[in-house]
């Protein structure tokens, strides 16, 4: 059935656009009408002879469904009228003809129409859809085309006949309307024809309006409408210094973005155009002229069983031109008036007419605005494109941030967050150009669930056409049907393995880069194949711009921390500690998913304690602290462990395998730790891909001495001698000694099979850390290449998903835009670049930024910078060639082109971007409309755990002890990890005994408690406290010997709200506490140490270990036994050194138990100790790290037997 189709072209907005608008309207957690769209695509716009859209070629597209070329007005490069894909398929509607827009098929099939625009109506986004012309530039040509039809070249015929073609049109450009000499409402005309349009449509029954009031008044049974609402344009496409010198400045000293000085408008009939007494005229926003539009019977009552439905096509001119001239002010205006337009839209459809489809498109990006968080009287400068000058000084481009009202003015303030806190913030831009931009699609109403995570340009004809007449086209020749995207199997089960891919850094530039050098224009990435799409917000608790490690914090833990964290809620010494999950737990979610027996393993491709990866296993002060995080995570025992910074491994006076000395001062050799725990450890690309992954169950793979990539800017690089013997840049490896680490791609090959043999599941975290850090460095080449290396990865994961399990999801996310990467054709064309007369310096590989006063001709100021290619910014001789060498494109498009292009930034440093989040396979569509940065973790808890993190039941304090039953005297508190001697229970009637503790959340509230003793073992239910193992008589407990084994024991409790366990689950809580046997002092100094050797399946004491010891093992010599301390008595220690067999295996341990081969919270790790004499060293120091005083030394020889001697 045929639906209603409006289109919003909020043209040059990308997700930045939309996010200052948010920032400043609503704040961070606020939500804009534009991110309430249930369905997201990421928009491919490039046209038939240029990667970059223009305005005009764009609508085009949208307009006929058929690639442009750039000049486009609705002509092909031969001059000729172009052919809808709907003519080229044979499908247009009776009434209509090949070269019709789809506008142009509506009203000859009797379709209500309606034409909207900020800016003067002949503006492409909206002229393109209602005229042809051999130039953008005849506007008088195109706005007569509303009321005549015009002949093939484009032009009316002396004799022509008008007519009302569209029932209604709304926007600007009067004077286009009325001939010279003709004084209008706001000014005098410009038509040369001496036709005055005006007068045409009065005659032909219009209702002509031009203000608010008049707007507001009409009839709803009006059938044509023209409204006009300024000679030119509603808003004041002028820089910001431009406006203040020509006044348009309220007195609040605001900038006047939209609405001209009321004096200078001669307003014959006196109609109030100055509402609010500032002295400028307020016209009617594009969402007020929507309104207006939509509450007329024609369209309002369209849509239903009788209609057939309507079109409207609405464009926001405001968010390109100020774009154009660098405007931030400007440009966030022009982005709340699109969203108050998509509001009006929304509304029509949950309210009046859910028969609709709305769907919004820019074609490109103006200017690429980007966010950064300032603070100070002005928002400052930044630099970009780093360069060496001819004396190998390391320099930049120094471009002032925009504020309130221009360069280095006032920073703009967000609306409070959810938490209160402000935030200032300022603008910067790539430049003044149109850029490909990170320009994402969004869709509401009937049909929006057919909007895939990609869609090309022309796919919006062909979801409008589809809706407006009920025909599916097919896609242009050549062009990626992204209307019929790649399907994932179908899930067997709700819980599976997680796989999330952090390609930190990258928006849908960065992957557009590579898509256009990796696969071409019409190529489509691994990441553009993903089923989902969603816009995500990453701001943190006390800024807007993720940090690396902040953002890693908050997709670890779920919930949002300062900028600085790195697992901690505050800095250290201001008293932080451990962030708790939105789980509740004090664990990230790799924690988690380990502690419930699934396969964990992560990857980078720089040291390992980056935070993408070393955020979710170790928690620190400062991110700095490499080796402790190193440290951290190998404790944590992952299976799988692949990524670079071997000096972290190692400790100072021990050179790697890649030359360089260790860094680590606690002497701890974390690369002999891992092979004596087990792993398999290899440090080459042919190592990792030797592996037998079926006979493999721990694996370290470690690649470089620091990084796997070099990631200097590209002058750098040169000065480093990191250029091969054709002369191209060195982006991964160093030779000699580390010349091809392997890609993050072929890490994840080898490590999902070791993984998925887990028959738990397996959450797998990988990061590709180059595309941020080069983006850092503003280096292109090595963006673009670290982006094709993730885009790899991206891929081996969905082959995953399709050929082995579909039970996984694939979720990807960056947490911030390195850089504010932007593309362009070269060479690149108008925007205020000077001609030789002006400024010498210029080249076509040249743009302007932040234009002051004049964006455009030869006075156009604002600061001049190179874009890159393919070996940097810098023409200086030495440091890189003197000819531009653009990038390529890696394949022809459908037409068989290639093109150029060169890459923009906007800083050097991360700032908000358009990040988009996406997903494949199992619980792919639980990615959120608009995705906040705490939705990954949930997404992905939801499918390793089967509940929201947020239903997890909340863990309840409890105060639990072990009591003797026959005197009711506590023998010990039971916390996880309590340790209770054996003598203590021998010969004694015991009990374990919990009440609620007075500050929990559940006092008072509990009806009843079911007891679980070591999975059931012993189950109890009590209604009354204290809730007892065995029961009691008012307190007077009833008890059991002999029921605790020696080893592990653990009681839980599930806590409800009425008795006899009715009512609902209030929260759950559990104990494990240790039954150890007596075990012999051994004396080191004045403190005195229990030594044992125990079983490290079970954890249990296999015998005390003294000297002279005699133990026999069985079979347990291979492995799965270690020797562990404890301090016995008060004693307190900071660190212990145990050295085995004179250096076999040393061990650094900080706290309770001292193990051989270290422990997580009392889980014994692996090891093996050789059958016969055996030594063990222990020396004992006041502080961690073997820092502090040596309290003392023990030397314990002992023998290990299979069986001790009758």
């Amino acid at each position: 059935m045929s639906s209603n189709v409006i289109f919003i072209h909020p043209d040059g907005a990308d997700p930045s656009h939309f996010a200052a608008a948010r920032f400043e309207s609503v704040g961070p957690d606020g939500r804009l009408n534009w991110d309430t769209a249930p369905e997201s695509a990421v928009y491919l716009g490039h046209l038939d002879d240029a990667i970059v859209a223009t305005s005009n070629a764009g609508a085009v597209v949208h307009a006929y469904g058929i690639k442009a070329v750039a000049p486009s007005f609705g002509f092909d490069e031969n001059g000729d009228e172009y052919v809808s894909l709907a003519g080229l398929q044979g499908q247009n509607v009776d009434g209509s003809e090949g070269d019709f827009t789809i506008l142009e098929e509506a009203a000859a099939a009797g379709r209500p129409t309606a034409i909207i625009n900020s800016g003067f109506i002949a503006e492409p986004g909206t002229g393109v859809f209602f005229a042809d012309a051999v130039s953008r530039r005849d506007r008088e040509g195109i706005t007569a085309q509303l009321f005549f039809d015009a002949d093939s070249d484009g032009t009316i015929a002396d004799n022509a006949t008008p007519r009302a073609k569209y029932n209604v049109i709304m926007g600007a450009g009067e004077q286009d309307y009325l001939p010279v000499g003709v004084t209008g409402v706001f000014g005098e005309g410009t038509r040369t024809d001496g036709v005055n349009l005006i007068e045409i449509a009065e005659d032909l029954g219009y209702t002509i309006v031009y203000n608010q009031d008049q707007l507001d008044a009409l009839d709803p049974s009006t059938e044509l409408v023209l409204g006009l609402f300024a000679a030119n344009d509603n808003f004041n496409e002028f820089p910001e210094g431009f406006l203040i010198e020509n006044g348009f400045v309220d007195a609040d000293g605001e900038l006047v973005t939209y609405g001209q000085p009321v004096v200078d408008a001669p307003n014959p009939d006196g109609l109030v155009l100055d509402t609010d007494g500032d002295g400028f005229t307020d016209p009617p926003t594009v969402g007020d002229m929507l309104e207006a539009t939509l509450a007329l019977d024609l369209f309002a009552n369209e849509g239903d069983e009788a209609g057939e439905g309507f079109f409207i096509v609405l464009e926001e001119e405001g968010t390109d031109n100020f774009g154009n001239t660098n405007n931030a002010r400007g440009s966030i205006d022009a982005t709340l008036h699109a969203d108050q337009a998509i509001g009006v839209a929304k509304n029509f459809v949950e309210n009046v007419q859910a028969n609709t489809f709305v769907i919004t498109a820019a074609d490109s990006a103006g200017g690429s605005m980007e966010i950064d968080d300032v603070s100070g009287e002005t928002v400052g400068t930044l630099t970009t494109q780093r360069q060496l000058d001819e004396e190998g000084n390391n320099s930049g481009i120094t471009v002032p941030f925009d504020g309130t009202t221009g360069s280095d003015t006032a920073p703009f303030v967000a609306a409070p967050a959810a938490n209160g806190n402000v935030y200032e913030f300022g603008v910067a831009w790539a430049g003044l150009p149109d850029f490909a931009g990170s320009i994402v699609t969004k869709a509401w109403g009937e049909g929006a669930d057919r909007l895939s995570s990609t869609i090309d340009n022309t796919g919006i004809y062909r979801l409008m056409y589809e809706s407006l007449f009920d025909v599916r086209l097919d896609a242009p020749t050549g062009v990626p049907d992204d209307l019929a995207p790649r399907q994932a199997p179908e899930p067997t089960a709700e819980v599976g393995n997680v796989i999330f891919i952090h390609p930190d850094g990258t928006s849908p530039s960065h992957w557009a880069a590579a898509r256009f050098a990796a696969e071409g224009p019409d190529g489509r990435l691994n990441w553009d194949q993903m089923s989902d799409a969603s816009v995500y917000l990453g701001h943190m608790d006390d800024r807007l711009v993720g940090t690396s490690n902040g953002g890693a914090v908050v997709h670890a833990y779920g919930v949002k921390p300062f900028a600085g964290s790195y697992g901690f809620d505050a800095p250290v010494d201001e008293g932080g500690e451990e962030i708790v999950a939105l789980s509740g737990r004090p664990d990230t979610i790799m924690q988690e998913a380990q502690a419930a027996g699934k396969a964990i393993g992560i990857i980078n491709s720089g040291f390992i304690a980056e935070p993408g990866t070393g955020v979710f296993l170790a928690d620190v002060d400062n991110r700095g602290n490499t080796e402790e995080i190193t440290a951290e995570i190998l404790d944590q025992r992952p299976d799988v462990i692949l990524g670079a910074g071997e000096t972290d491994y190692l400790p100072v006076g021990t050179i790697g395998f890649f030359g360089e000395e260790g860094t680590r001062e606690d002497g701890r050799n974390l690369i002999q730790e891992a092979q004596n725990a087990g792993y398999t450890v290899v440090f080459t690309r042919e190592q990792l891909l030797a592996i037998d992954t079926d006979n493999t169950d721990k694996l370290l793979g470690i690649f470089g001495a620091e990084d796997t990539y070099n990631d200097l800017f590209e002058d750098e690089l040169r000065e480093a001698g990191l250029v091969d013997e054709n002369g191209d840049l060195i982006l991964y490896g160093q030779p000699p000694l580390n010349p091809n680490p392997p890609t993050i791609a072929e890490m994840v090959s080898v490590a999902l099979p070791i993984l998925d043999a887990d028959p738990d599941g397996f959450f797998l975290v990988m990061e590709e850390e180059a595309t941020d850090n080069f983006g850092n460095d503003n280096n292109a080449i090595g963006t673009i290449t670290a982006a094709i290396r993730a885009d790899e990865a991206i891929g081996v994961a969905m082959d995953f998903v399709d050929n082995t399990d579909p039970n996984t999801l694939i979720i990807t996310a960056a947490d911030s835009d390195a850089g504010g990467l932007e593309v362009d054709d070269i060479p690149i064309g108008g925007f205020g670049l000077p001609n030789d007369a002006v400024d010498e310096s210029a080249t076509p590989f040249t743009l302007r930024v932040q234009a002051a006063t004049q964006a455009f001709g030869s006075g156009a100021d604002g600061v001049l910078v190179q874009v890159d290619d393919i070996d940097g910014s810098n023409d200086v001789p030495g440091f890189s060639t003197d000819v531009f060498e653009p990038f390529i494109t890696g394949a022809p498009d459908a037409d068989g082109d290639i093109f150029e292009f060169g890459v923009a930034w906007a800083t050097r440093s991360d700032v908000a971007g358009g990040i988009v989040s996406k997903t494949y396979g199992l619980n792919a569509d639980l990615l959120p409309d608009t995705t906040d940065n705490t939705d990954i973790y949930r997404v992905m808890y939801q499918t390793l755990f089967g509940v929201a993190p947020e239903d997890v039941a909340p863990v309840a304090d409890l105060e639990v002890g072990l009591f003797d039953a026959d005197t009711n005297e506590l023998i010990s508190l039971i916390n996880n990890d309590t340790e209770i001697l054996e003598s203590d229970l021998r010969n004694r009637s015991v009990t374990i005994a919990a009440s609620v503790s007075e500050d929990s959340e559940f006092f008072g509230a509990v009806g009843s408690v079911e007891l679980d003793l070591n999975d059931g073992q012993t189950i109890q239910v009590e209604n009354v406290e204290p809730y007892a193992l065995f029961g009691d008589r008012r307190g007077d407990f009833k008890g059991l010997s002999d029921f605790l084994g020696t080893g592990t024991n653990t009681i839980e409790f599930d806590l409800f709200s009425e008795r006899r366990l009715n009512g609902d689950l209030l929260g759950s809580v559990s104990r494990s506490f240790e039954i150890v046997d007596d075990i012999p002092d051994t004396p080191v100094g004045e403190l005195d140490l229990e030594i044992g050797l125990y079983n490290t399946v079970t954890d249990e004491l296999i015998a005390p270990l003294q000297d002279g010891s005699a133990i026999s093992v069985g079979d347990l010599a291979d492995g799965n036994i270690t020797v562990a301390a404890f301090v016995a008595g008060e004693g307190e220690i900071g660190s212990v050194k145990l050295d085995l067999n004179d250096g076999a295996v040393v061990q650094t341990e900080n706290v309770e138990p001292y193990a051989l081969f270290g422990d997580r919270r009392g889980d014994l790790f692996d090891g093996s100790i050789g059958l016969g004499q055996n030594t063990v060293e222990f020396e004992v120091y006041s502080k961690r790290g073997l820092n502090g005083e040596l309290l003392g030394t023990a030397t314990i020889d002992f023998t290990l037997v299979e069986s001790v001697p009758v």
